[in-house]
């Protein structure tokens, strides 16, 4: 406890009934399973009871356990660390998460969640309000072609940004 770094955090959490679902699935990108728990404990750092508001996402763990450890992150990562947020107790100014499943994606923002398909096959996509409906009931997706047009390429586009990292092992799929 005097020179260990615990990190505590889940993968994803899981649909226990919301809109009749039950588990995690390529479709099921919702809050209850993205929005999961992490904590730090750092044996020289007083952070008991900070807390980071905003959007972080799994990939800032990395570059946050190697800040720690006083070790630069290779430049090929795609987190930041949230060292300096914690630190400050200060909330995140990512306006923008891009979470995904198989061959499935979401782009959630402080005002929509868009969840659709990256890859060709059949066509899946669904659109929330989470201002106005924050447990993600009502798909607003046909009412909303002009968003789900913008978010669908959010999507597209952060996929095929990792072209270099992945050599196209899932870009390509995009075709």
């Amino acid at each position: 406890m005097k020179n260990t770094v615990i990190v505590f955090v889940a993968d994803h959490g899981t649909m226990m009934g919301e809109q009749g679902q039950f588990h995690k699935g390529e479709t099921r990108i919702r809050t209850q399973v993205t929005h999961v728990p992490m904590m730090i404990y750092h044996p020289r750092q007083n952070w008991a009871g900070r807390r980071v508001t905003g959007f972080v996402q799994h990939p800032d763990l990395m570059p946050t356990v190697l800040d720690l450890a006083g070790i630069p992150a290779p430049a090929r990562v795609t987190g930041e660390s949230l060292r300096p947020l914690v630190e400050n107790a200060s909330a995140s100014k990512r306006e923008t998460i891009i979470t995904g499943w198989g061959e499935h994606g979401a782009v959630r923002n402080h005002e929509w969640v868009y969840i659709g398909r990256w890859s060709p096959g059949p066509m899946f996509e669904q659109l929330y309000d989470v201002r106005r409906d924050p447990k993600e009931v009502k798909d607003l997706a046909g009412q909303n072609p002009t968003v789900v047009a913008e978010f669908r390429a959010r999507l597209k586009d952060h996929v095929n940004s990792g072209w270099s990292i992945t050599r196209g092992t899932f870009a390509t799929r995009l075709a």
